[in-house]
């Protein structure tokens, strides 16, 4: 499953960036996700993501790995998480663009995220819209 996020916001880059790599707000901003903690500075993070989808309730604990980074402008990371109730896994690979811009009020960012998810085991036997309509949900979410 593939999502976006294109979204301009009253800010500058230097903003955007303090805010992405402040873990804990940004874990606060992602439904489910709880008990966020840094394994490696600024490189690794564990955290627990719950969720309930359709007849499943989820418990993933799940590991972050930042990528590639240029300050200010882009960042990659990766996430897997496997809940062992279920066997239901999730892969999400994930980069987040900025490019700020002055507007008319001042410097603003044109923020953009593309991530790919997959999903296996048996939350994947729900079926694509199912799984597709919460992810969308929850990417919405964040995105407000």
């Amino acid at each position: 499953m593939d999502f976006r996020i294109d979204a301009t916001l009253p800010a500058s880059a230097a903003q955007l960036w303090a805010i992405f790599f402040d873990v804990q707000r940004v874990a606060g901003l992602i439904p489910g996700c709880e008990n966020v903690t840094e394994v490696e500075p600024l490189k690794a993070f564990s955290a627990l993501m719950k969720q309930k989808i359709g007849p499943f309730k989820l418990e993933l604990p799940t590991t972050i790995v930042l990528g590639a980074y240029t300050l200010e402008r882009h960042v990659e990371l990766g996430a897997k998480g496997r809940d062992k109730l279920t066997g239901t896994s999730i892969d999400v690979h994930m980069a987040v663009n900025l490019d700020e811009r002055q507007g008319e009020n001042g410097p603003e960012c044109v923020l953009g995220v593309v991530a790919e998810m997959q999903v296996a085991g048996k939350l994947a036997s729900l079926g694509y819209p199912v799984v597709k309509k919460k992810s969308d949900e929850l990417f919405a979410e964040f995105e407000r």
